[in-house]
């Protein structure tokens, strides 16, 4: 697990700083929709439901990804492709953020990754259990069927995983939208 946080630590370094070597133009143009989707996100018409839904999918399609390449040949590295991805993202997103409002900036920047942060630890053991299970070493044995079987810690990451989805969404669509106006206005 320590070996996947640092890859995605790494990788969110790697996109801060990919973000601050991007030409004055497409940072600008970057900037200019990033600027254009926090004001719609924290506007006074905003669809909670709407937003709970789309961030509820995006977490989702994480978790399934990482639970299913426990079951593909050589799922394991694309384990650690899926949480590289996040951590440039994040690394990306925060950089711009920070360098569009300055020292408000990491304020916001923290607001909007909060229900993630919630998400992230999950999504880390989700992804340990998926590279170990890969790999041929956390068989509990076979139901009887001839059918391997995860063991419990395998379904407990997925569970877990699944409730920090659900927790995270519920942030994203209730809680971030009123502090981000909060600190827009």
């Amino acid at each position: 697990m320590a070996v996947l946080a640092v890859v995605f630590c790494g990788c969110a370094c790697a996109g801060a700083l990919y973000a601050h070597t991007l030409g004055a133009s497409a940072g600008t143009e970057i900037s200019n929709g990033l600027e254009e989707y926090l004001r719609r996100f924290s506007g006074p018409l905003i669809d909670r439901l709407d937003i709970f839904r789309g961030s509820l999918i995006k977490y989702m399609k994480t978790v399934l990804a990482l639970w299913f390449m426990a079951f593909v040949p050589y799922g394991g590295f694309f384990v650690f492709l899926i949480i590289a991805a996040r951590g440039v993202a994040y690394g990306f997103t925060t950089a711009l953020i920070v360098e569009l409002y300055g020292p408000p900036g990491i304020v916001c920047a923290a607001l909007l990754y909060a229900p993630q942060c919630v998400l992230l630890p999950a999504l880390l053991l989700l992804a340990r259990w998926s590279v170990t299970y890969c790999r041929g070493r956390n068989f509990r044995g076979t139901d009887g069927t001839g059918v391997s079987v995860p063991d419990t810690g395998a379904v407990a990451a997925l569970a877990l995983s699944c409730a920090a989805a659900v927790i995270a969404g519920l942030a994203d669509s209730f809680a971030v939208p009123v502090f981000i106006r909060g600190l827009l206005n």
